[in-house]
């Protein structure tokens, strides 16, 4: 089983498989898709394919340069575009909320959040250089009617004043943390009274299976963040699940703080 990527076409194919496609290779169709810019062939590009699903691993977890910047935060954001649908439904946002979103990437969810749920206000974080300058770039319009942010910065250490918002998600970023509980107690120093704490994950059967994720994601099961989220202080646990063409299961988790 190998996963199939297609930089600037639909993103990402995966799981192909077969004796036909070992003994001769993959050329999988893809519907609706621009230009094919990469295909690999297994056999005699195997090798290729591993360096490619490292280079895809390192840069998920954090874009870089202009590959960064300019491609591969917006392959993030279709990839993840259901992922963040579904944190945003839990979430159900209104005016009035203040939004910190744990790994901005592409910008796609805090676009979403600003426009189709009509959030007050979005501060998103990340540790990438290029993750920042894109989501400045492309919400621009809403930094500058100070409606969103974007920073540098730790989600281990969140430089955000006491219960000073009204909802956390993290959609498509645990598996890049560090120390998840650290995490998850600084979300609940900078979450208000009853605020949510939402996070969408890969089911964890599915993210062991990728080869990109060898790169040093951390796969999760869901009992795993409840009880982690229960033993900190969290309240009205509660995990739904979606089946996502692209990503198999899809888990969203949400909490509430004390």
């Amino acid at each position: 089983m190998v996963e199939v990527f297609f930089i600037g076409a639909h993103l990402f194919s995966e799981n192909c498989s077969g004796s036909d496609g070992l003994q001769k290779g993959l050329m999988p169709s893809v519907s609706n898709a621009g230009a094919v810019f990469v295909t690999l062939y297994l056999g005699e590009g195997y090798i290729a394919a591993m360096r490619l699903a490292k280079f895809i691993g390192k840069q998920a977890a954090s874009p870089s340069g202009l590959f960064g910047q300019f491609l591969m935060t917006r392959i993030l954001n279709r990839v993840n575009v259901n992922m963040n649908r579904f944190a945003l439904d839990r979430a159900d946002l209104s005016a009035s909320d203040y939004l910190l979103e744990l790994g901005c990437g592409g910008g796609g969810l805090a676009k979403r959040a600003l426009t189709k749920s009509d959030c007050g206000y979005v501060m998103g974080i990340d540790t990438s250089v290029a993750s920042i300058k894109h989501c400045n770039r492309r919400l621009r319009r809403s930094v500058h009617a100070q409606r969103a942010c974007f920073e540098l910065a730790q989600a281990e250490q969140l430089p955000i004043a006491d219960a000073s918002y009204t909802c956390v998600i993290s959609s498509s970023t645990v598996y890049f943390f560090t120390d998840l509980k650290q995490v998850l107690l600084e979300c609940q120093r900078v979450l208000k009274s009853d605020g949510k704490m939402v996070l969408c994950f890969n089911d964890a059967s599915w993210l062991q299976r990728q080869s990109f994720a060898r790169q040093g994601f951390r796969s999760y099961e869901v009992v795993a963040i409840e009880s982690l989220l229960e033993s900190i202080g969290f309240e009205n646990i509660s995990t739904e699940q979606r089946q996502d063409a692209l990503q198999g299961l899809i888990h969203c988790t949400i909490a509430s703080r004390s």
